[in-house]
């Protein structure tokens, strides 16, 4: 899927609430979790894969630089009449703003659709020195008995819909090497928690593996990457543990197997 026009329009009729019920995550989300971030009036804010500037009301209340970079054409249209100081059309991997421009960037429900690689280099590129980002994003190891995630998960995989899972383990081993030091990370146990604010305060040591559908992560720039020389995303996967363990529970050799035998529900 392209990130065109169509996409945009039909990501903007699908924000509210999704097919299968549960509630996504909104204003009422943002707002509960940037409030605690200490956020400046005078801090310039990215909205990192900003569609057609849905988050600008939000984030408007918190600063008067907020900007915005988004792939699609139409979607940077759209934006420009929002409350930004500047849209720019770009990618998360390629980011269309200076060295060290910013003091968030703010990247919600992006990473799906993104090399995380890329973007946690690009992320780190245009921020200042202790500067944050505020991410979200689906986890590569949620519950087993998560109906929801799987059919969600299954059903983008047979559509052809972009869909990637973050390997969060990897990323908070990693995070340091990034160029970040981790501040918080919130866990949303199963599909639709996030909407309603069910989550656990995760601990940020390296010990425990996590488990859940959704995070939200937040961390500070303390250097620039120190090696990125592999041009493999190794932090995200377009299927989960979740599927690849079930497919061979059902003594099928791979998740493309599993989900087609299945098929669309």
């Amino acid at each position: 899927m392209k990130f065109d026009e169509e996409y945009t329009k039909y990501w903007t009729s699908a924000v509210d609430k999704s097919i299968d019920g549960t509630k996504i995550a909104s204003l009422n989300e943002v707002n509960y979790f940037l409030k605690d971030l200490n956020i400046s009036d005078d801090n310039s804010i990215l909205d990192l894969g900003c569609s057609y500037g849905r988050m600008s009301d939000v984030l408007s209340n918190y600063s008067n630089k907020i900007y915005g970079a988004e792939p699609d054409d139409y979607a940077v249209g759209e934006a420009r009449n929002m409350k930004y100081a500047d849209v720019k059309k770009g990618s998360a991997e390629k980011i269309p703003y200076d060295d060290n421009f910013f003091d968030l960037v703010f990247c919600w429900a992006v990473m799906d659709v993104v090399d995380h690689l890329q973007t946690f280099k690009e992320m780190n590129r245009v921020l200042k020195d202790n500067g944050k980002i505020f991410i979200t994003g689906k986890n590569i190891n949620y519950h087993h008995d998560d109906i929801l995630a799987f059919k969600a998960e299954k059903n983008a995989y047979l559509k052809n819909f972009p869909n990637k899972f973050t390997n969060l383990d990897l990323v908070k081993k990693n995070i340091n090497t990034l160029g970040f030091e981790l501040i918080k990370l919130f866990i949303f146990p199963k599909r639709g928690d996030f909407g309603n604010l069910k989550f656990i305060d995760s601990d940020i040591s390296l010990n425990n593996k996590i488990i859940g559908y959704e995070y939200l992560l937040v961390a500070s720039k303390i250097d620039k990457p120190s090696t990125l020389d592999n041009k493999d995303d190794y932090l995200s996967s377009p299927v989960s543990f979740t599927a690849n363990s079930m497919a061979l529970e059902n003594g099928l050799d791979s998740v493309d197997d599993y989900f087609k035998s299945i098929g669309i529900d």
